[in-house]
């Protein structure tokens, strides 16, 4: 029996076991930072914390309609229930070491091949996005609090770039190249595709934008009491640090690659800061997140199971 055989035949058992391998490394994830985290729990204004994980929620949920609109454009048309499903699990499945995982998830509720190598070329263009409009948004904050006009020139620049990436094919282009030989990629162009508008892009983009720096700033004055132009500066090297955990593909989620770039970057930029105080922020950063996927994922199990279109 081929391996695509296999897998087509035990998919629903594939997709139950990263779904709880997922939630485990998730577990052991808390328990390793458990005692850091719990100096810092007392200290927390629960309601402005519980307002940051609204708020980045929000940002997921629009995150997952997103999701939804490249599976239409590369031919994979399914529910928007399902699609929150699928990314929201995606969002805990990512937790187990190596990056296949949460592809293999959401491959695992598609019903043939092609729509498969849909969903991880998909799952490439949400990568790039994400980290393209991250990008942006961290050297906007870097240069916000002396120079708001060039911070917001900066994320004008950056709506330019996603929304050329977002209405195009190009992932799908670079795709073909890179792996002529995988022959099944030709059908991409067969399949019937919704084009995305500019006005659904320019609508996410803003959103992603808002709730990034939002969430980010409630959290930080939720635990820490620090102000938005004092944070500016921990936002923007946080998700420089995030980026290159993903580049580091052999960290599970940038696990610790991300937390040591942090602390090491904030430093050396800031040395009058202690490392103290620099890794309680990543560490509660990290929790942070896990609560944000967990609560993703406790809504999406109130919803009705649901297939592919």
């Amino acid at each position: 029996m081929s391996i695509i055989k296999m897998f087509s035949r035990y998919k629903r058992l594939v997709r139950q076991v990263l779904f709880f391998l997922g939630l485990l490394f998730v577990a052991i994830l808390v328990g390793q930072s458990w005692e850091e985290i719990s100096l810092i729990i007392w200290k927390i204004d629960g309601i402005k914390f519980l307002i940051s994980i609204v708020i980045a929620l929000f940002g997921n949920f629009t995150m997952a309609i997103m999701f939804n609109r490249l599976l239409a454009k590369h031919g994979v048309f399914i529910t928007g229930r399902l699609a929150l499903k699928l990314y929201m699990t995606g969002q805990v499945v990512k937790y187990i070491p190596g990056k296949i995982w949460t592809v293999a998830y959401q491959a695992s509720h598609v019903s043939n091949l092609a729509s498969a190598m849909s969903v991880l070329l998909v799952n490439m263009e949400m990568m790039l996005t994400i980290m393209l409009m991250t990008t942006f948004v961290a050297f906007s904050l870097f240069y916000f609090p002396d120079h708001p006009l060039f911070a917001f020139l900066i994320l004008s620049v950056g709506m330019i770039f996603f929304l050329v990436l977002y209405k195009t094919r190009i992932t799908l282009e670079m795709l073909r190249y890179l792996a002529k030989r995988i022959k099944v990629i030709g059908d991409f162009s067969e399949m019937e595709t919704t084009p995305p508008t500019f006005a659904s892009g320019w609508i996410f983009y803003i959103v992603f934008i808002l709730t990034y720096i939002l969430s980010y700033t409630f959290m930080f004055y939720a635990i820490f009491g620090l102000s938005f132009q004092e944070s500016a500066f921990h936002i923007s090297l946080l998700s420089l640090a995030w980026i290159a955990g993903v580049i580091i593909f052999i960290f599970p989620v940038g696990i610790g690659a991300r937390e040591l770039i942090f602390v090491a970057g904030s430093h050396y930029i800031v040395p009058e800061q202690t490392i103290a105080f620099l890794v309680s922020i990543a560490v509660i950063t990290r929790f942070w997140q896990i609560i944000q996927d967990l609560s993703g994922v406790f809504t999406v199990t109130l919803l009705k199971k649901d297939r592919v279109d």
